[in-house]
């Protein structure tokens, strides 16, 4: 990450805040361990998984394997829908969390004219507002992700539903 901010034209820098691109970085940086640690080791061992389940799915049963799907395409639909929802929100909530950190490294960075001027109190309220702001923007994501989430994890738990019933009835006719 650092050489590529090296590389970056002095222009980049000219009208950004010192606190916005630290938060950039360290988001950034966190973004990679958290996918290399993380995120591509489970896509892998889930991967595996997936098709070592699937090939066992068709070999006993290739009709309640076929059922078992049946509602992917209703969650990758709704899922798509709301990941447009939820980008913008996560924009949203981003750019509040940059202008936050912009305002607490320019004020710990400037706080001898801050205070030479006594301007404490009016930037207390900056901060606060700030702050706030901040705040209900990741209240909101949190609160929406709480209720929608489990929404799409229901929705492909109809698909095992359906395979119970369908596999229930096949049962019971001693098909299966």
């Amino acid at each position: 990450i650092f050489k590529s901010i090296n590389r970056l034209s002095l222009s980049f820098f000219t009208g950004r805040q010192t606190g916005g691109l630290m938060t950039q970085i360290n988001r950034d940086a966190d973004s990679i361990y958290h996918f290399l640690c993380d995120g591509f080791p489970y896509l892998i061992t889930n991967g595996i998984q997936l098709v070592a389940v699937l090939i066992i799915l068709f070999c006993i049963n290739p009709i309640l394997a076929v059922y078992s799907f049946i509602t992917i395409p209703i969650f990758f639909f709704t899922y798509r829908f709301l990941h447009r929802l939820f980008q913008k929100l996560h924009i949203r909530n981003f750019m509040k969390s940059i202008t936050y950190s912009s305002f607490v490294s320019d004020i710990i960075t400037g706080m001898r004219v801050v205070k030479a001027f006594s301007k404490e109190e009016s930037e207390e309220k900056r901060f606060e507002k700030l702050n706030e702001e901040s705040e209900k923007c990741g209240a909101e994501v949190s609160i929406k992700s709480g209720k929608i989430y489990p929404v799409l994890g229901f929705i492909l738990k109809i698909g095992v539903y359906v395979v119970w019933a369908v596999g229930g009835i096949e049962v019971m006719k001693g098909e299966m």
